[in-house]
This record gives C-alpha cells, sequence and structure tokens, in this order.
C-alpha cells in the first residue's frame, strides 16, 4: 500500500502538468471551427484534443515511469523485504560490488525495455498517421 501511494505521488505532478502544456498548445482556430461546425464534445475531443495531447501524454508516462520506478526502488530499499531495492540493498550490506552493478544493469535492461520497446512502439504506433519532414 505505501509504495503503491508513493508511487502515485510522483506520478501525479509530470503527467498533470505535461497533460496541462498539451491542452495549452490546442490551436484556437481549430476549436472555434469545432464550435461552429457544433461537433459533439466526443468528436471533439477525438478528433482536436487526443490527436494534440498524445505525445505531451506520452511525455508524461515516460517522466513518471522513470520517476515510479526510482521510488519503488527506494521504497524497497528503505522499507521491504523482497524486490530490486532490497536484493540492491542486500548485496551492498554484503559488500559485494558484482552483485550491485549487476541488479543496476538489470534494472537499467527493463527500463530501456520498457523505453524503447513498449512506450516507443506505442508511440510509433499511435503517431503514425504524422508526415515525416523531408529535408
Amino acid at each position: 500500500m505505501t509504495s503503491t501511494l508513493a508511487v502515485a505521488l510522483s506520478l501525479s505532478p509530470p503527467l498533470t502538468l505535461s497533460i496541462a502544456q498539451g491542452i495549452k498548445t490546442v490551436n484556437a482556430d481549430l476549436q472555434e471551427i469545432t464550435a461552429v461546425y457544433r461537433l459533439s464534445v466526443w468528436s471533439r475531443l477525438r478528433f482536436l484534443f487526443l490527436p494534440t495531447l498524445i505525445p505531451f501524454l506520452l511525455n508524461g508516462i515516460r517522466i513518471g515511469l522513470s520517476m515510479g520506478w526510482k521510488v519503488i526502488v527506494l521504497v524497497e530499499i528503505f522499507g521491504l523485504s523482497s524486490g530490486v531495492g532490497y536484493r540492491l540493498n542486500a548485496e551492498y550490506s554484503a559488500m559485494n560490488v558484482a552483485g550491485v552493478l549487476a541488479w543496476t544493469i538489470g534494472f537499467a535492461g527493463v527500463m530501456a525495455i520498457l523505453e524503447y520497446g513498449v512506450i516507443g512502439g506505442l508511440e510509433r504506433y499511435l503517431t503514425r498517421w504524422r508526415r515525416v519532414a523531408t529535408v
């Protein structure tokens, strides 16, 4: 329960700020056009706000994910009896440098897979409609 609350508290600010910045970037002229054509709230959300907010949401998720994982490891180091943080602390206490490096590299590997595999793939899928600028 404590780790869940700690992660939720660490995820909220970057995600909220990212969404707020995304809402500021929605084109005012397009908002006016949707009002003139009397599009429903659902249509405005789907065709105007959501495409604009996707990059901001993914950025907030990236930042929140990295902060959340760090918080989880810290909570495990200081208060739990299992998990990566606990094992990292145990290896450090035993003065096992190889064990500390192994857990650290493993943790970094999982973070890289989540960042470039899961979130990167999701971003490529959700923004596939964008044209690539040619120089």
